[in-house]
């Protein structure tokens, strides 16, 4: 039971990573890993599954480490991809910025809010379930859960001026 729990945890953290890495750099030109530059998409998902069937039965403790990295790099690629939106690191974003926050895709700008919500809430179970620490891990689960919550609220407040207004709200 404790393989599939581990196997599940490792799935879930390698796909936030994975998928975040993706938004931020789908070419992989600014990937920082030369791994996973070299490997490719194919290649590094290959080599990912491989490590989520077989670390958790080799070296479970590395399971647990390597889910909670992965946890906090999609949170850290997530914010990297909403900053690079801000600064126009990517000339289609840019455009679609200059015109307002509100007129970037909804789904676009609420996957890093989802992932925050996912990464934080994954984190405090795992430092609840496997570190034994209640409190630490239910306070990951709260803030989680704020930053859903206010990140939500600026984000549909924002859309909602712009349906207001008249402008185009990309769906």
């Amino acid at each position: 039971m404790t393989y599939v729990i581990y196997v599940l945890l490792l799935l879930l953290g390698r796909s936030i990573d994975l998928y975040s890495t993706y938004c931020f750099t789908p070419d992989l030109k600014m990937e920082f890993s030369a791994v996973v530059k070299r490997l490719g998409w194919k290649g590094t998902l290959i080599l990912n599954v491989i490590i989520v069937l077989a670390l958790p039965y080799l070296y479970p403790i590395g399971a647990e480490m390597l889910a909670t990295i992965s946890f906090l790099a999609g949170i850290h690629n997530a914010r990297l991809t909403q900053a690079k939106a801000l600064v126009g690191a990517d000339r289609n974003i840019a455009i679609e910025a200059e015109r307002s926050d509100r007129s970037l895709p909804f789904m676009r700008s609420f996957a890093p809010i989802v992932i925050d919500l996912v990464s934080h809430v994954a984190l405090g179970c795992l430092i609840w379930w496997i570190a034994k620490y209640p409190p630490i891990g239910l306070t990951f689960i709260l803030f989680g859960a704020y930053l859903f919550y206010s990140q939500t609220i600026h984000l549909l407040a924002n859309w909602g001026e712009n349906l207001k207004e008249g402008n185009e709200v990309n769906e």
